[in-house]
């Protein structure tokens, strides 16, 4: 899809407690993020934003960058230095993109000569769609040569052609024009090194469906667009978010998907409702962009910091990718939002001290509910949530426990009615 709307994004601040790996990079304000504090952001997560002036870049730098770890915007190079020097700064990769044939190679070469850490060149954009790159295989296959040498010259990865089904006649299927492609003299499948899918259908069944069908190629796949976009399906904004859990927690799970970029966070409201920036100063997340860029990384690396309270949304492993988290009223990081019996999330916890409380902040605002507490796999207690006053909507309540000091893995468990879980800290 060509860019219509502008962005700016920026990359990572990391805090880890002393149970992770340690970090000297500075913590961003409390208002500014909603992100996992003691993971380290998924490498795999990233924007797609367009290109132009982005008056905004400024405010929209800090709301984003903790949660990304790379971006494009359909073009050679980004907006300007001061972006490009953002990036270097946070870590934070751009890839440069060749949208069809008429890419600046002086360009290209110019950005990569000054910002070596340039590791990939994103092929041409959607050639099956016809106000696309709009292109047969064939005439791609021609134009593949020059691209291919121009790579090898910047020691850049090339990344597939970004296939969606298309409007090209005879090409509404993107595997028959890349097997097409693949089969051209002087093209390789070996030539990339990953596949780059664009996907809009508001079904995550239908999105792993597809997303699965490239992975005959042998190489990672890169979501480079994605968000809900069928009408009958996309009705609010809550749609959407429904949408994007399911779609995140499959990608960040799945060793198929290498990277992904939602399209897009900065656009005029209404539908599709996939906003993540608010149009107007000042800029803020939209609860989309909240749950965008605090959704678990699931970094099986980090063992949280039990002795602070850890946020129901940092978990590393969920037994269903339906599982939904929200933005919090209580708090400023998510929440896991109406767990359903048999819903199941596990954490890993660092404790350096031996401790005999658990408390749980939850809401349950209609009726009482209840939860099972499991440690190191073995069921601890079954946990009563009572009602939650509705004015307040929060409530807490303290479960008995006896973990010695050291490492463990702690799941909760949806068990009667559904509840929201906040948080938890051990005393």
């Amino acid at each position: 899809m060509r860019p219509v709307v502008n962005i700016v994004i920026g990359a990572v601040c990391l805090f880890l407690s002393a149970c992770t790996k340690t970090s000297n990079e500075p913590t961003p304000t409390p208002e500014q993020v909603y992100t996992p504090s003691e993971m380290q952001k998924s490498p795999k997560r990233g924007v797609a934003f367009g290109k132009g002036d982005c008056p905004w870049y400024d405010e929209d730098l800090p709301l984003m960058s903790p949660a990304l770890s790379w971006s494009y915007n359909w073009s050679e190079q980004p907006q300007d230095e001061v972006i490009s020097a953002w990036f270097d700064a946070n870590k934070m990769d751009y890839c440069p993109m060749a949208w069809n044939g008429n890419y600046n190679a002086n360009r290209l070469r110019n950005y990569v000569a000054t910002h070596p850490s340039c590791k990939y060149l994103l092929a041409f954009n959607e050639p099956n769609l016809k106000d696309q790159a709009r292109m047969t295989p064939q005439q791609a296959a021609a134009l593949w040569p020059a691209l291919k040498a121009l790579a090898q010259e910047l020691n850049l990865l090339l990344v597939s052609p970004a296939m969606n089904y298309g409007t090209l006649e005879g090409y509404s299927d993107p595997i028959k024009w890349l097997d097409e492609f693949f089969a051209c003299d002087g093209v390789s499948v070996d030539d990339v090194s990953a596949m780059a899918v664009h996907c809009y259908m508001a079904s995550p069944g239908a999105l792993k469906s597809y997303v699965e069908r490239f992975a005959k190629y042998n190489k990672p796949v890169w979501v480079t667009e994605f968000c809900a976009w069928e009408a009958y399906a996309i009705h609010s904004e809550e749609d959407q978010i429904r949408y994007m859990c399911e779609v995140l927690h499959y990608m960040e799970q799945s060793p198929l998907v290498e990277r992904y970029a939602w399209f897009i966070p900065r656009a005029k409201a209404g539908y599709p409702y996939m906003q993540l920036l608010t149009d107007e100063k000042p800029i803020r997340l939209t609860n989309a962009g909240k749950v965008y860029c605090g959704i678990s990384s699931m970094d099986t690396t980090a063992w949280l910091d039990g002795l602070k309270e850890v946020s129901a949304a940092d978990y590393m492993q969920l037994s269903s990718d339906a599982i939904q988290v929200r933005p919090s009223s209580r708090s400023n990081h998510l929440m896991l939002y109406s767990l359903s019996a048999g819903q199941k999330v596990s954490y890993q916890i660092c404790l350096t001290k031996e401790v005999s409380t658990m408390t749980i902040h939850y809401s349950s605002p209609y009726t009482a509910s209840q939860v099972l507490l499991y440690h190191n796999d073995a069921l601890q207690t079954m946990v009563d949530l009572p009602k939650t006053e509705e004015a307040s909507g929060w409530g807490s309540v303290d479960v008995p426990v006896s973990f010695a000091q050291g490492e463990h893995v702690v799941r909760i468990e949806g068990y009667e009615s559904d509840a929201n879980i906040d948080g938890f800290i051990f005393k």
